[in-house]
């Protein structure tokens, strides 16, 4: 796994999340790679809730049993070949922090169905309420990124 320099912190919900450029470059490649339909992995990192710091470090991708322009379907992160190579690698030190999906043909705004998943992922890491991320690489390389946090799961 290699890493690189983060670019430049986004600041959400009182939280600093840092995603680097290894990681955007990774997920551009699978953007481009599977278009027209789409494509998504899982965001790898850590985070502090002392710091109130989420840090993205790498992502992983997974292939589309059915590929489709308008969704992408995740394995969980348990499931996941590489995201658990990941995670053993690094000791348990990094760890799916959230996701990352495109929508090659729309804008990266957040569909109905990605509001919803984002608002029920609490049921998956309910033991240990933690920061979760969603990145969307839309056309023309923008991107959005949504958040749920610990406070957020009451």
């Amino acid at each position: 796994m290699r890493t690189s320099r983060p670019r430049s912190s986004l600041f959400i919900k009182n939280w600093t999340i840092t995603i680097s450029t290894e990681a955007y470059k990774k997920i551009e490649r699978w953007t481009e790679q599977d278009t027209p339909n789409e494509a998504a992995g899982y965001l790898m990192g850590s985070f502090s809730t002392t710091l109130n710091r989420l840090t993205v470090i790498d992502a992983t991708y997974c292939a589309q049993k059915k590929p489709s322009r308008t969704s992408a379907t995740l394995p969980a992160a348990h499931d996941h070949e590489e995201t658990m190579n990941t995670v053993k690698l690094t000791g348990n030190q990094v760890f799916p922090v959230g996701t990352w999906h495109s929508h090659p043909e729309t804008s990266p705004e957040a569909s109905p169905k990605d509001k919803a998943t984002l608002s029920n992922i609490s049921r998956f890491i309910s033991e240990r309420p933690q920061p979760y991320i969603m990145l969307i690489n839309g056309r023309n390389h923008q991107k959005t990124l949504s958040m749920i946090t610990p406070e957020e799961w009451n």
